[in-house]
């Protein structure tokens, strides 16, 4: 039996979620698989198919357990899923772990998803948390400065035990609408989702520096334990928008393949951390121990001590059976991780370095990274003034710069094929000349001569646009014309669109 997923989520206190409320939850979830098929112990299932249940109730001076184990089959063998409900003096828990069996010689892949019990009864039902962190199915809002240092506060607390997931909106828009509360769903349970608006990424910037930070509509996942020596990009991954919208041009596909990716990668950890509730382990062996003890008391003939024997004997096949299950479990690490290996092959790669958070900072690593192919003009800072620091986005900018090198190489490697508008925008960037009027206009023509030099002024026409329908400041316009003497791409203008 190989572990897939596992969740385990408590209620505590005197507003805990009565134990009723939990089992009428689980009852009625599996009432809504299918049918009941000769007995409550089979259901059909609306592909034909018939799944089990069993059913246990423990109950001891500790409190009380029952038990739920629902079989599916699948292709090749059965789906698990195992559901313990638990109460106790101090609260209620619920413990669900997904497995898989497989009845022929070959590995199964399963994808998982949490189950809907879960979902149902975290969103209905309150307060829940997984040792000691608070378990929602929304997201949670960060806005402004206070919601940036509070965000810092959680992210890096020692006592935060569940990865954060942080979507970071660029002009009060997410990557796609609703990708917050879809991925808080996706992994309720097993993770936080955090929606984090522009003024709370620029204080998480400051507070623990641009690699540590997420902002221009990027998105990261935070683990637990984060500490002085942690790499901020080795295991906390980082994916910005330009790289979510990689190979796609659509915002629900970017959005869509992102969510697969981190719940792939966030359910097939939990099989490995997410542990059973302690109290059910607690309850069960309390639970076997004043039985033994209660027939001991009663014990008053051979046939007494026989059926103790029994239970011992019985016991004893109980713990075997828990080892075995134990060192399947750990068996199954290499098969799981090499799942995990096989699901990723279509993910997003995250960045490997932090992505620049200002247009200056854009356009130095332009100007580092493509010196043999790029000349910036010395009117370029001057037009980097005139912008917003966080006009673009800055990570959009150094995307449209990175075409403008590529443009050159293409260029150097013979005709392009194509006029050079076209050939900017089809990688990505939106990209065109002037309009008649304004070529006809000598007025619109100075204002688009820059100084490419101190001794040479060039006209531009030709301009990729980053950004626009916003405001002046964040409305970029690269200006740009290939030389072909130099070999080079000359950038003559990064700033506001002429005129405003």
């Amino acid at each position: 039996m190989r572990r897939l997923a596992a969740f385990s989520v408590e209620s505590l206190g005197e507003d805990r979620v009565p134990f009723g409320t939990v089992i009428e939850k689980v009852e009625s979830w599996i009432g809504q698989k299918g049918t009941t098929a000769g007995s409550p112990e089979e259901i059909l299932l609306p592909g034909g198919k018939i799944a089990t249940v069993e059913r246990a109730d423990f109950l001891s001076s500790a409190g009380i357990v029952q038990r739920f184990i629902v079989k599916e089959p699948v292709e090749h063998g059965i789906f698990t899923t195992e559901v313990d409900a638990v109460e106790w003096e101090e609260g209620t828990a619920l413990s669900i772990v997904l497995a898989s069996a497989s009845e022929a010689m070959s590995p199964q892949w399963l994808d998982v998803r949490r189950p809907r019990v879960l979902l149902e009864l975290i969103s209905e039902t309150s307060p829940w948390e997984f040792k000691g962190t608070p378990v929602t199915a929304t997201s949670t809002i960060f806005a402004g400065k206070d919601g940036g240092d509070r965000f810092a506060e959680f992210v890096w607390s020692d006592q935060r035990s569940l990865p954060v997931v942080a979507v970071s909106n660029e002009y009060g828009a997410d990557l796609h609408p609703g990708i917050c509360n879809d991925l808080a769903s996706d992994l309720v349970g097993l993770a936080i989702v955090a929606s984090i608006d522009q003024e709370a990424s620029w204080c998480l910037t400051t507070t623990k520096t641009k690699e540590w930070s997420v902002y221009g509509g990027a998105i990261r996942l935070y683990w637990p334990g984060i500490q002085p020596t942690s790499s901020p990009f080795d295991h906390h991954k980082l994916w910005t928008a330009q790289k979510l919208m990689w190979n796609t041009d659509s915002t629900q596909h970017a959005a869509s393949r992102l969510r697969n990716q981190l719940r792939k990668t966030i359910l097939a950890q939990s099989a490995f951390s997410v542990p059973r509730n302690a109290n059910i382990d607690r309850v069960l062996r309390a639970s076997r121990s004043e039985e033994i003890a209660a027939l001991k008391s009663k014990a008053s003939s051979v046939n007494d001590f026989n059926e103790i024997n029994e239970k011992l004997e019985l016991r004893v096949i109980e713990l075997e059976e828990e080892r075995d299950a134990a060192t399947a479990r750990a068996d199954s690490l290499a098969e799981a991780l090499q799942f995990s290996q096989i699901a990723q092959q279509d993910s997003i790669a995250p960045e490997t370095e932090a992505p620049p958070s200002t247009v200056t900072e854009a356009v130095e690593l332009a100007k580092k990274r493509y010196s043999e192919t790029l000349l910036f003009g010395d009117d370029v800072p001057t037009g980097i003034e005139s912008l917003a620091p966080n006009a673009g986005p800055p990570q959009k900018i150094l995307d449209c710069l990175f075409t403008l090198h590529e443009l050159a190489v293409a260029h150097a490697s013979g005709p392009l094929g194509q006029n050079v508008s076209k050939w900017v925008a089809d990688r990505g960037c939106p990209c065109s000349g002037e309009s008649e009027t304004i070529k006809n206009s000598p007025a619109e023509m100075a204002k688009r001569t820059w100084k490419v030099s101190a001794e040479h002024s060039q006209t531009f026409e030709l301009h990729q646009k980053p950004s626009t329908a916003t405001s002046p400041d964040h409305c970029v316009r690269i200006y740009f014309e290939y030389d072909p003497s130099m070999k080079k791409t000359v950038v003559g203008w990064v700033g506001r669109k002429p005129g405003t």
